[in-house]
């Protein structure tokens, strides 16, 4: 690790450092002297530092459920989106389930089951589905964030819902 100072800010950087881990920052007894040469004590931060991707994040389809391609899934489901390191929802973000079928108009919007939070997977309710009915989930361009406010590509997830079974 480097320690460097910008003005009266002490910068301390790491290669080798794994996304979205937690991480404790220990300053050992006298790495850092003042104009007078005196050393720090050792100073260990209270809270844990989280290291975020200076990359755009993406959505991981095979992680997402359900799964892009799905068949069989219930009208009344939850949808997981899961991505490559800890996201945030803009709070004017609208995700939207489109029905795909030839004589079906109907959309749905994804309503968060938590309150947006920098987490990698992010659980939304759907209610109102159709039956045996193809769905796209369109995530805008921008609708998530990392850490360092980098926005999410545009990407879609496909599924099916099942049929209605009666007895």
């Amino acid at each position: 690790s480097d320690l460097s100072v910008n003005g009266d800010v002490l910068i301390a950087s790491y290669t080798g450092a794994i996304v979205n881990e937690d991480y404790v920052v220990t300053v050992s007894a006298d790495a850092v002297y003042n104009i007078y040469g005196n050393g720090n004590e050792e100073t260990v931060m209270s809270q844990q530092v989280t290291v975020h991707s200076s990359e755009m994040p993406s959505l991981v389809t095979s992680q997402c459920v359900p799964a892009d391609g799905a068949t069989a899934v219930p009208a009344t489901t939850t949808v997981s989106l899961t991505f490559d390191q800890d996201v945030i929802m803009d709070e004017m973000c609208e995700i939207v389930a489109m029905a795909q079928d030839e004589a079906v108009s109907h959309n749905v919007t994804l309503l968060p089951v938590v309150v947006s939070q920098l987490t990698l997977t992010h659980v939304f309710s759907v209610s109102n589905l159709y039956y045996f009915t193809n769905y796209e989930v369109i995530i805008p361009y921008g609708c998530f964030q990392n850490g360092y406010g980098i926005p999410t590509a545009a990407a879609t997830l496909s599924f099916r819902t099942c049929l209605l079974y009666t007895s």
